[in-house]
């Protein structure tokens, strides 16, 4: 008896509501008719968006102090390169990608554009109108050009602006993902401008890529240029002291005296320990390649963003059908409470 009961006010509520409505449905239907027009409009005037999409296999060493290593130390060789190389991982990727310092180098590379060379920051400012802005609320910038070439070198003006562009691309020109599973992280640039789109991406790739590969085993790579110029200095001393020994011999062939004898006897042990010198150099130079290679952290790039860009806009239809429905029923809502009100007053 009960559940009947209730059954017939949820019926009767009902009716109650489909009679508001038809009452009201001039009304009803204005509100669906102007959002339909908000929302075209919304959809009809928004600004096409392009997106520049990238991506990359990053990782951690190859190998770390692996056999190679091991076997350098087993032969005299010392520690070589001081040091594992930075552990790199989709974990640290978004932070490290959309730090100041990785964004500043990307906007500080020289492009070139319509056969005209400048940094990508100074073409940002011409092409977002910010000097149009500075003419209006700034002094002394509407001929202002970035001339650092580094992050850490930028002067106090240079770091002022860069600053309020890193931040506006932080927050709705750059997205940065990851995927654990497959250490592949995926880079979108969006922005109205396709040009900038394109060349950030670029560069931004770039940027990262220099410092996950060189600044990572900057150390090892060092070592190895140091060992590097060791070996070329120790063989060019042998070849000289071979083609000293070799004007010796020539000159004294048949005529030779003990004076010119000892000379040779030195000169010959001269080349020789130059030899093992040179074996020993060639060796280290050979174990440092392997430390470094096996510390050198994995970065392959997958995608970079290929021109014409994929391009986005709101859908007109879509966005008008969603806002004439919002509006249908805010104004529903609206009369249901005022209903409600003016039941509660007469009772």
């Amino acid at each position: 008896m009960e559940e009947g009961f209730n059954f017939k006010k949820l019926v009767q509520k009902l009716v109650e509501i489909k009679n508001l409505l038809l009452s009201k449905w001039k009304v009803l239907l204005l509100f669906i008719t102007i959002g339909g027009l908000v929302g075209g409009a919304i959809g009809y005037f928004s600004t096409l968006r392009f997106t520049a999409t990238s991506s990359v296999l990053i990782g951690g060493s190859r190998g770390g102090v692996g056999g190679a290593l091991k076997m350098a130390q087993s032969l005299g060789l010392g520690s070589i390169g001081g040091g594992d190389a930075m552990a790199f991982n989709t974990d640290n990727a978004k932070e490290i990608i959309t730090s100041k310092r990785i964004i500043t180098n990307a906007l500080l590379s020289e492009i070139e554009v319509d056969k005209k060379k400048d940094k990508l920051v100074n073409f940002y400012i011409e092409w977002f109108g910010l000097r149009k802005k500075w003419q209006e609320s700034k002094k002394g910038l509407e001929n202002f050009k970035f001339t650092s070439q580094k992050a850490f070198h930028l002067t106090f003006k240079e770091d002022s602006i860069i600053q309020g562009i890193y931040n506006s691309l932080i927050g709705k020109n750059l997205l940065v993902t990851g995927d654990l599973k497959t250490s592949i992280v995926e880079m979108k640039v969006v922005s109205e401008k396709e040009i900038f789109a394109y060349h950030f991406s670029q560069e931004l790739l770039k940027s990262v890529g220099h410092f996950y590969i060189d600044e990572s085993v900057a150390k090892e790579r060092k070592s190895f240029e140091n060992m590097q110029q060791k070996t070329d200095s120790i063989y060019s001393e042998l070849l000289s002291k071979e083609r000293t020994l070799a004007v010796l011999k020539d000159n004294s062939f048949r005529t030779q005296k003990l004076q010119g004898m000892v000379s040779q006897y030195q000169l010959q042990r001269e080349v020789e320990i130059l030899n093992v010198l040179y074996a020993s150099a060639v060796k280290n130079l050979e174990m440092t390649k392997v430390s470094l290679m096996e510390k050198q952290p994995v970065f392959q790039v997958i995608d970079e963003p290929v021109l014409p860009l994929v391009k986005k806009k709101t859908p007109t239809v879509q966005t008008a059908i969603i806002v004439s429905v919002l509006f249908a029923f805010f104004y529903i809502v609206v009369l249901l409470i005022k209903g409600a009100i003016r039941k509660a007053l007469n009772s």
